[in-house]
């Protein structure tokens, strides 16, 4: 019998078969198993950065506007590394990033602008 022959019978045939519909199934075994593992790493930042939230220091900034309106913002830590420059003026630190809790996003202040900052 030539070799050709055995590669191509029904027997072995099914077993390759076999074999690579383990495989598959094996795969896709794993694949569900790290998405639910990511459902539950997802769960727990979302659960860990709400805790910090809740539980991290707050400031109240008076803020004057760029129309000269003042305005009081509520926001998380100040983290001056969070700083942005001025292109413009030729700048490098011109004012700071911070949560800001009224508006539950990043606002950007201004060091220039700030009135006054309390915190809570």
């Amino acid at each position: 019998m030539p070799s050709w022959a055995y590669c191509y019978s029904p027997k072995v045939s099914t077993l390759r078969w076999g074999i690579a519909w383990q495989f598959v199934k094996r795969e896709v075994f794993l694949m569900k198993m790290e998405t639910s593992q990511m459902k539950k790493f997802k769960f727990l930042n979302t659960i860990k950065s709400k805790v910090l939230h809740a539980f991290s220091s707050r400031y109240y900034i008076v803020y004057k506007n760029e129309n000269g309106k003042i305005k009081t913002y509520q926001v998380g830590c100040i983290n001056l590394y969070n700083s942005f420059g001025n292109k413009g003026n030729n700048r490098d630190n011109v004012g700071f990033k911070a949560y800001c809790y009224g508006r539950k996003q990043v606002r950007s202040f201004r060091h220039d602008r700030i009135i006054s900052i309390t915190k809570k």
